[in-house]
């Protein structure tokens, strides 16, 4: 994405209402598929690192032969309440999963 893309707004930091320092993250580690074979998915949560140490941790794991997607994992409990099984949802910070038919390389 480029910078021109991108939307940037001054704010005021006071108007947050609640903070989270346990976040949880889940880390997609793929091969990439061809026209020959589709791509294979490992998937993990991390609790208990920062967004860096996150990303640091699947670009060591992915090396050179795999690609990586981080989000963090977002529990809604209004969408749970009104849909059982449906509130945890993912918020991509690098990457996405590879599997998302709306996936664009």
């Amino acid at each position: 994405m480029e910078e021109l893309d991108m939307q940037i707004v001054l704010v005021d930091e006071r108007d947050s209402h609640w903070e989270s320092t346990t976040p949880r993250f889940r880390v997609y580690l793929q091969t990439p598929g061809d026209s020959r074979r589709s791509h294979s998915t490992a998937t993990y949560d991390v609790i208990g690192g920062d967004v860096v140490q996150v990303i640091n941790w699947a670009a060591a794991r992915a090396g050179s032969d795999l690609t990586y997607g981080v989000a963090l994992v977002y529990d809604d409990a209004l969408a749970e309440q009104t849909n059982p099984g449906s509130g945890r949802g993912l918020i991509w910070l690098v990457g996405r999963d590879l599997n998302d038919s709306f996936y664009v390389p």
